[in-house]
């Protein structure tokens, strides 16, 4: 993910790339990244995001690793299979609302 922005727009490198300095990079094990890509995009992260970073101006918010590590993701194993698939989907398609529609659905007392 590109450090400023407006909106999240997470990007899937192949493995091999060293990230850029003005790039906030995430990993996984378990996640499925397209589901995951899709998640950070979507309305409910970007919230959380907001409410822990200085935006700059224009309305940019800061994707800093600091910022990242206290948004709180959904446990894995309480994600549907469904949902997770309509977050990849959402993902390839950069499609923020529908990455929105199907992550409210995993923090409904937001």
């Amino acid at each position: 993910m590109q450090d400023r922005k407006l909106h999240a727009h997470p990007i899937r490198v192949p493995a091999g790339y060293y990230p850029h300095h003005g790039l906030t990079w995430f990993s996984s094990n378990r996640w499925n990244l397209d589901a995951l890509g899709g998640l950070l995009m979507s309305e409910p992260v970007e919230k959380q995001v907001a409410a822990y970073c200085v935006r700059k101006r224009g309305g940019t918010l800061r994707f800093q690793p600091t910022v990242m590590r206290k948004v709180r993701l959904p446990k894995l194993a309480d994600v549907p299979p469904e949902i997770a698939e309509e977050l990849a989907s959402a993902f390839h398609c950069y499609d923020r609302q529908r990455a929105s529609e199907a992550a409210w659905k995993l923090y409904p007392t937001m």
